[in-house]
């Protein structure tokens, strides 16, 4: 087989001697012409795949071949530069070698006079599109990056919400087909995405985004929201990745790790009889149905299911309901239903307590997300937050005030910046969107 390749190799190199002789593709120490760079009419400077243009005028094609003779042909005759780069890596100044009387590669090859220690920044590319030759702008790819923002702990029963942002650098000329990939390892649990409408449960590793595949442009600009409910406590780990599909590339990749703590609930409260899950089909909603054992039945102040009160039912006050995400099975709300006691009322010493927490953009520290934690404020289901933008030409103060979002979720994105405004305002609310609560003068925390 060994000798076989080599009369091969022979065979090709005596084949390319004869068929292109005009600089001579071959020296003797083995280095052949592979690119070739040179300065067309218009002061641009091209690069071609001379290696492969050769190889498809080897296979009855020579039209790009053809191409090179032209233009580089106009070079020569002009005296315009030309740079040759080998096999091996290593760049010529042809342009020096021809006023120096020097043609044949074998005669520069080793000169380090003509050597070229830089690569040679080029614009354009000679190249054959839809079997036509033209020299095309240099395709220059963009940089892309991912992050997530998000909570790093979390207690056992809360809600993790995750902000991710994919974005391009806006200095490429190369679009992609692309997709976004993620998966979450390192337990069980519901995650949940968010797709401009409504939340639906996503499987733990998959794909999400606009659609299956999408155009990836250089500006790329995309933040998604997720939103996770782990099961169990251990370490937890979110990974994206921005796949290009003709490449089976990764164009960008991000990985954010969530420590989860507390205690696994070993069943649903005290009070609860049984809980049963069914979907109406006048309403298309899903509902869930929490019976409280009859001795519990009077006590009962109220029951929350994912921090939203349910309704007692009118005429089965052992009885309540509360809307549940489609999916839900019974087993899914361990550790999400709470029940409120008479006995066990809000002790009035015990004031309303808020802590907001400042998540900045990475690439605009002075927007961001707020993210609370309430207590105290009974029935407290959502929040939102007023800021201050900036001040008008009089000196005014240009208020704003985030959408209403589920505690658990992240409000903005808002501006905040405590050089000067550290304060702001957070309402809290009801499932209902009844204000419950206001925070003054609320400072977050990064």
């Amino acid at each position: 087989m060994k000798k076989m390749y080599i009369k091969r190799t022979i065979s090709l190199l005596l084949v390319l001697l004869l068929v292109f002789p005009a600089i001579g593709l071959a020296t003797s120490s083995g280095s052949i012409i592979s690119k070739v760079y040179f300065q067309d009419e218009a002061g641009n400077m091209v690069y071609v795949d001379y290696e492969a243009a050769i190889n498809q005028s080897l296979e009855g094609d020579s039209s790009l071949y053809n191409q090179i003779v032209h233009y580089v042909g106009i070079a020569e005759s002009r005296g315009r530069a030309i740079y040759l780069e080998t096999n091996t890596g290593k760049i010529l100044n042809y342009k020096l070698a021809m006023m120096d009387n020097l043609f044949r590669l074998e005669d520069i090859i080793q000169n380090v006079k003509y050597e070229v220690e830089d690569e040679i920044d080029y614009t354009h590319e000679l190249k054959i599109v839809d079997g036509e030759p033209v020299i095309a702008p240099r395709e220059v790819h963009a940089n892309f990056r991912i992050n997530i923002n998000g909570p790093e702990e979390l207690e056992l029963g809360q809600v993790a919400s995750f902000s991710l942002r994919a974005y391009g650098d806006g200095n490429g000329n190369v679009d992609y087909r692309a997709r976004y990939e993620y998966v979450l390892r390192g337990g069980d649990g519901r995650l949940e995405y968010f797709d401009g409408n409504s939340w639906r449960t996503i499987p733990l590793a998959g794909y999400l985004g606009p659609s299956s595949e999408f155009t990836l442009t250089p500006d790329w600009d995309l933040t998604t929201v997720l939103r996770f409910r782990p099961s169990q406590k251990g370490t937890y780990f979110l990974e994206l990745r921005l796949i290009d599909l003709d490449n089976n590339t990764i164009l960008a990749h991000a990985e954010h790790t969530l420590n989860v703590t507390g205690e696994d609930p070993v069943d649903f409260p005290e009070a609860v009889e049984n809980v049963f899950v069914g979907k109406s089909p006048i309403t298309n909603k899903t509902y869930a149905n929490i019976e409280i054992k009859e001795e519990y039945v009077s006590v009962v102040k109220a029951v929350y299911v994912n921090n939203n009160l349910a309704y007692q039912m009118e005429d089965k006050p052992s009885q309540w309901r509360a809307e549940v995400p489609d999916g839900t099975r019974p087993e899914d709300l361990i550790g999400r239903i709470r029940v409120e006691l008479e006995q066990q009322d809000q002790d009035p010493e015990e004031e309303p307590r808020v802590v907001a927490t400042f998540h900045p953009l990475t690439m605009l520290p002075k927007f961001g997300y707020i993210s609370v934690v309430v207590e105290n404020v009974p029935g407290a289901a959502k929040f939102s937050v007023v800021y201050h933008l900036s001040d008008d030409d009089d000196g005014n103060e240009v208020i704003r005030e985030t959408a209403i979002v589920n505690i658990g979720e992240q409000a903005g994105s808002l501006f905040y910046d405590p050089a000067q405004y550290d304060t702001v305002v957070i309402k809290v609310f009801d499932v209902n969107e009844n204000l419950l609560h206001t925070f003054e003068d609320v400072v977050p925390v990064n």
